[in-house]
């Protein structure tokens, strides 16, 4: 392969241009033929038409009017529809974001402190306001729900003030409770001033969202405070399989109402008509079209006018052509228009005399306009083709210096990774990741998989050489252990009693203690150095595991497994570890080190302890997923640069979680681990400085990562900045807001996600 002009011959980088080159020749051919056959197509009716128009209209021209009213008429009743569906729409979504919020709320209420609900207050009377009403006989303050759901309020009233189509939203409780926003404070009192009982499981709304188990609209109610007609929306709220309550918002049909009684001018008019076939809105005052009371309202699909009827059934589904309709008397072009958000619909109404009158002064005008727009479209024809031959011309141009960019773009991290690959093959080097290559895309995943190839073949070949030279000096040696908890936890009396596949399965805290840049340090050892060096770490861990109850699992290289079967002995066992290794300066100078660091993790749950191994050789382990949770958590210090993390889990099995100093980090989900786990960070490890820090900002943390969890991004990096510029040494927010603005704007992502070990 040569190089001409930067570019590769026969590499790659000539192959993606040759294809953008072939796609954008493509184009433009198909642009150009189109281009061309429309002209050739168009010019040709023109000019057929001319010759023909003028006799054409003047035989048709009662046909002429008929279909030029028939089609102003569709698209007006269309378009009618379309704006007054779009209102049932907004409504709609609007009941649909509180019901997803709600149930989110009382998925996760344990994450959420219980807030008391503002009662109505009338100074609040023309102020979008939280408010709390009751039913009779009802005491709010001892309400299972309310405390929770009023954690709702600030994104309710942001809600009302944010959509245009609703005038109220609200969540009535199945525990005779009402949770209300909208700007009516006043009207919550009666005349001595006393708030009045609101019968909420009464009301038709809940009732049909109850019944119908999803989300319905009303017909035209009256609201029970402003006495408007209005539509309700109404959505049921479960959680667990049982129901907490009934979301809905209400939408005043003012503005729909006039838009209707205005509508009546120079023989035409519009009707609305709901889904049970009775006119809601209308003009007319009298005769078969006009508005009764809902009870004594006639369906007019039932009517003596089977015509109108047919129509009304018809447009429920799809708009239906213009049809000649007579009602009381007169004869009328119908049309109707769906409103399928509702299942209602919009009839318009246009006499038919007024479609038939004489238009000779139209035909002239028509003509003339006809003439000019021919001499017109043959002049810019001209210039188009001008224009096109230009535009090809540039975007063949742009697009090659495009495909230049775009090819460079992707064979330059492919072509350095080449180099790499080549260089290892002969030097042995291991491959490493470069700024190069992280992409963002298949290139990154290509090298990152490379590159932990590398490295675990590395350390496979070090493991083995390792183990090669033990086999060498101890063939024939093979060593039978088994700790001692784990005879007592299978029931066994003595060590000979133990046998393979002996098993139990029970609750354990597993935890996970790693040294920090152990392996950095190592590389400037000797073996004798090494093993020295852990073994001070295991002489500190072992004597206090043992002393919370735990007992050592195994040493991993430079880690710790232990097993406790208390939350609390495992926790206090891991602080005493932290200050012990870490906080002790005693520990850094035996070391030899300016200072040293470790990082614990600690989960609990179930597990199977037994014994494994063949007849020469016998080993305890655990095999759960407890113990790959323990282990994420100990990794994921590393990530945040923590002390010690525990799971919630942990948490709920301590007999005075009180009384231990935590933060809480947030929902995460670990490589390899299915669930989401609610972590905490242990701040008794800290020192007095970073302890005091991180406990003053815990609340607003904490508010950040609920943020966060219920999708409002921006409120969540606002409260990070503030942490960050309040706590530059604390190392989580800094992360938390990295994490959370590299999100990408589609993302529907609200937990945290760790994918590396």
């Amino acid at each position: 392969m040569k190089k001409v002009f930067g570019i590769t011959l026969g590499g790659l980088q000539q192959k993606i241009l040759n294809l953008v080159l072939i796609f954008l020749l493509l184009m433009v051919a198909v642009f150009g033929a189109v281009s061309f056959y429309q002209s050739r197509t168009l010019s040709k009716t023109v000019s057929d038409a001319k010759d023909k128009q003028q006799e054409a209209i003047r035989q048709v021209s009662e046909e002429t009017m008929n279909g030029v009213v028939n089609k102003t008429l569709s698209k007006t009743t269309a378009l009618q529809a379309y704006i007054a569906d779009e209102l049932f729409v907004g409504l709609k979504n609007s009941v649909v974001t509180l019901q997803s919020l709600a149930k989110e709320t009382f998925d996760k209420k344990d994450s959420f402190q219980r807030r008391e609900g503002p009662v109505p207050d009338a100074s609040n009377e023309g102020k979008i306001a939280l408010q709390v009403l009751w039913e009779n006989g009802v005491d709010y303050k001892k309400s299972e729900y309310l405390g929770v759901a009023s954690n709702m309020g600030d994104a309710m009233i942001a809600l009302l003030k944010s959509a245009e189509s609703i005038n109220s939203c609200y969540f009535g409780l199945s525990d005779g409770t009402h949770l209300c926003v909208d700007e009516h404070s006043a009207n919550k009192f009666d005349s001595s001033g006393k708030v009045v009982n609101f019968p909420v499981r009464e009301r038709p709304w809940y009732k049909t969202a109850v019944e119908k188990g999803d989300i319905c609209f009303t017909g035209v109610i009256t609201d029970a405070y402003t006495g408007k007609a209005c539509v309700t929306c109404a959505a049921p709220v479960y959680s667990g399989g049982k129901l907490i309550g009934v979301v809905g918002a209400d939408l005043f049909l003012d503005s729909m109402a006039d838009y209707v009684n205005k509508s009546e001018a120079d023989g035409g008019f519009v009707c609305v008509v709901n889904n049970d076939g009775k006119i809601v809105f209308s003009p007319e005052k009298s005769g078969t079209l006009k508005v009764d009371i809902d009870d004594k309202a006639a369906d007019l699909r039932k009517g003596e006018n089977k015509d109108l009827g047919e129509l009304i059934t018809a447009s429920y589904k799809e708009q239906t052509p213009p049809k000649l309709i007579t009602v009381d008397n007169k004869e009328y072009f119908v049309l109707g228009s769906p409103m399928k958000t509702i299942g209602w619909t919009v009839l318009s109404f246009i006499e038919k005399d007024i479609t038939q009158q004489p238009t000779q002064a139209m035909l002239d005008e028509y003509d003339r306009i006809n003439n000019e727009a021919t001499t017109e479209f043959e002049n810019s024809a001209s210039k188009s083709k001008q224009t096109s031959i230009v535009m090809i011309f540039i975007i063949l141009i742009l697009g090659s210096f495009a495909a230049l960019w775009l090819a460079g773009r992707i064979v330059k991290p492919m072509a350095a990774m080449t180099e790499d690959l080549i260089e290892g093959g002969k030097t042995g080097k291991a491959f490493e990741m470069k700024e190069i290559y992280n992409t963002k895309d298949e290139i990154q995943v290509f090298a990152e998989t490379i590159n932990d190839l590398s490295q675990k073949a590395n350390k496979y070949i070090h493991d083995i050489t390792e183990i090669n030279k033990e086999k060498d000096k101890n063939e024939k040696f093979y060593y039978k252990f088994v700790p001692e908890k784990f005879r007592e936890l299978l029931g066994k009396e003595k060590f000979t009693d133990l046998a393979l596949g002996d098993a139990q399965s029970r609750e354990f805290a597993v935890l996970f203690c790693d040294i920090r840049s152990f392996s950095l340090n190592s590389e400037m050892m000797t073996a004798k150095e090494n093993f020295e060096f852990v073994n001070v770490i295991y002489g500190i861990a072992g004597p206090i595991i043992r002393k919370y109850g735990g007992f050592v699992d195994k040493y991993i290289g430079d880690a710790v497994m232990a097993l406790f079967e208390t939350a609390d002995s495992a926790v206090n066992a891991g602080i005493e570890l932290y200050k012990s290794i870490v906080l002790d300066p005693a520990t850094a100078h035996k070391l030899k080190v300016s200072e040293i660091n470790v990082g614990i993790g600690i989960h609990m749950g179930m597990a199977r302890i037994g014994i494994v191994g063949e007849e020469e050789r016998l080993a305890g382990t655990v095999i759960s997923n407890t113990v790959n949770i323990s282990s994420r958590l100990e990794s994921l210090t590393k990530t945040y640069q923590t002390a010690m993390l525990i799971t919630k889990d942990t948490l709920d099995r301590m007999t005075s979680p009180d009384t231990l100093s935590t933060r809480y980090v947030g929902m995460i989900r670990m490589e390899g681990v299915n669930e989401v786990k609610s972590v905490y960070e242990v701040l008794d490890c800290l020192e007095d400085e970073q302890k005091q820090l991180r406990q003053g900002t815990s609340d607003d943390f904490r508010e950040a990562i609920r943020l966060f969890h219920l999708g409002k991004r921006k409120q969540s990096i606002e409260y990070l900045k503030k942490l960050v510029d309040e706590n530059k040494a604390d190392h989580v927010t800094h992360l938390y807001l990295d994490y959370i603005s590299s999100l990408p704007d589609d993302s529907k992502s609200n937990v945290f996600i760790f994918d590396k070990k």
